[in-house]
């Protein structure tokens, strides 16, 4: 019966909702930074967002890849400014880049990168009222 045996039910319960408090939780702390909540605290086209995140979850699991779900990495961009789709692209294609200068990134050691990321940290900290 495979995910449907009623054993393995709990355990696949258990993933579906961390999967939709986790997307959920991503999408209003992003949300909230982006000053896209509505007046009464609401995300605005939070629906599209759940359903996209949802939608490339089912596609990655029959193609075998990651989803392309929502990350806290994504309140950097936020915090910098961008909220739109050039954002992302523009993001995509450094990457992309970076995929041939990668051999360069071994010239820094780790102890040099290990107080930037500690600083972002502690900035996406600040920013939370609660």
């Amino acid at each position: 019966m495979g995910a449907l045996n009623p054993v393995v039910l709990p355990s696949v319960l258990a993933l579906v909702m961390t999967a939709i408090f986790d997307a959920t939780g991503t999408i209003r702390a992003v949300a909230g930074q982006a000053n896209l909540l509505n007046e009464r605290g609401h995300i605005i086209s939070g629906g599209k967002a759940l359903t996209a995140d949802s939608v490339s979850s089912i596609f990655a699991g029959f193609v075998g890849g990651a989803p392309a779900a929502v990350y806290i990495e994504s309140a950097a961009g936020t915090a910098a400014g961008g909220k739109t789709g050039l954002t992302a692209t523009v993001v995509g294609a450094l990457f992309l880049l970076m995929l041939f200068l990668s051999p360069l990134s071994y010239l820094v050691p780790a102890y040099a990168t290990a107080p930037a990321l500690m600083y972002v940290g502690l900035l996406m900290l600040g920013s939370d009222p609660n």
